[in-house]
């Protein structure tokens, strides 16, 4: 079992109120001696043992109100004792920003050489395995779904061509955190890029990955 948000869980500290609430209603006063009772209305006084009762549910009641917000805040997910490689997936992320059409010798273009590690990256999946070709330059781009299709996959890679934008890894980054809304399952990232200093954006916050992402990075 695993949190998306496990600093949510500091709101179990609140499990306090409702305990403090109980021991206040369990005070208790003194009787004060009256000296006529021809002014009271006549009532009936229910037993101690069901006003034990009567508070005890509703102090489980509080308790169990608190755990369950804090517990639907930190957004919890099971993992499978037994998780395969096949259950993680597999997202290939290919810079086709404008820095990326730059020669890289006798070997060719940087995209070239990207898309190439990109393809080399598949042909290893487990068997089984999906995989997601994504397309980054200006903005990011999915180009497939995720799929076991090696050919589809393939086509995807060798179908990208080289941009004329600058290339942001935080829209990489915001990327993954909106698909990390769905996808509750491990997933690895592999980045094919020259890492250009103006690929950074301006808060590297933005750069963070999801709890369930691993980057992997590859310079061309």
């Amino acid at each position: 079992m695993g949190f998306l948000a496990p600093w949510f869980l500091a709101g179990l500290l609140a499990v306090g109120l409702p305990v403090f609430v109980h021991l206040l209603r369990k005070q208790t006063t003194e009787p004060r001696p009256v000296s006529s009772l021809m002014f009271f209305e006549q009532g009936k006084q229910s037993s101690v043992r069901h006003r034990r009762l009567r508070y005890l549910l509703l102090f489980a009641m509080r308790t169990l109100l608190v755990l369950a917000l804090a517990l639907a805040f930190a957004r919890p997910f099971f993992r499978h004792k037994s998780m395969l490689a096949s259950d993680k997936l597999l997202l290939v992320a290919v810079d086709d920003s404008f820095s990326m059409n730059a020669s890289d010798g006798a070997a060719g273009t940087k995209l070239y050489e990207a898309k190439r590690g990109a393809l080399e990256v598949l042909s290893h999946r487990s068997p089984g395995q999906k995989a997601q070709v994504i397309a980054l330059g200006g903005e990011m781009r999915l180009l497939t779904q995720p799929v076991e299709d090696s050919d589809q996959l393939r086509t995807a890679v060798e179908g990208i061509e080289p941009g004329d934008e600058h290339g942001t890894f935080g829209e990489l980054g915001r990327g993954m955190r909106a698909m990390a809304e769905t996808v509750h399952t491990p997933m690895e990232l592999d980045l094919f890029s020259d890492m250009q200093q103006s690929n950074m954006p301006g808060n590297f916050a933005d750069m963070v990955m999801p709890g369930n992402v691993t980057l992997v990075l590859h310079r061309v």
